[in-house]
């Protein structure tokens, strides 16, 4: 549980920055390929919105 409310308080967080960071970490396929590793990981992060982010939070913790 802790960690479901954990990665829950992350997404959160990532869910209010500015379009701009949010674009630098979500899965860009030319991006990929020009050396930005980071990107098959933190996508998954990344929301395009609150609402979005507040509904995977929910399935997570739903799952529990």
């Amino acid at each position: 549980m802790k960690a479901t409310l954990l990665f829950g308080s992350a997404v959160a967080v990532l869910a209010f920055l500015p379009e701009e960071l949010l674009m630098g970490l979500s899965y860009q396929r030319q991006d990929l390929l020009n050396g930005e590793w980071w990107r098959l990981w933190s996508g998954h992060f990344v929301h395009y919105s609150p609402q979005h982010a507040l509904q995977d939070i929910m399935a997570l913790l739903r799952k529990r």
